[in-house]
């Protein structure tokens, strides 16, 4: 009977510990909230705006695809798909 009991304490004993930590490893999920300023709000907007706008222009490369001597047929398909 003890060889069961004591695995089932240590177990329960890190189960509560799990469920309900001491309160100094306890992750503080209600910190107060800082309200940004008008200046820093004003600074990250104008990251957002140069972010965007860099990533949506394209480049427009000189190059053109020339079609090949190969004579190419649609209804050729490879054999491995």
């Amino acid at each position: 009977m003890s060889s069961i009991l004591i695995p089932v304490l240590i177990f329960g004993i890190v189960f509560l510990l799990y469920k309900f930590p001491p309160k100094k490893y306890r992750k503080n999920n209600a910190k107060v909230k800082v309200k940004p300023s008008a200046r820093t709000m004003a600074k990250v907007a104008a990251e957002r705006r140069n972010s965007t706008n860099t990533t949506t222009k394209r480049k427009h490369y000189p190059f053109q695809v020339i079609d090949g001597q190969k004579g190419k047929n649609d209804d050729d398909y490879p054999k491995y798909h």
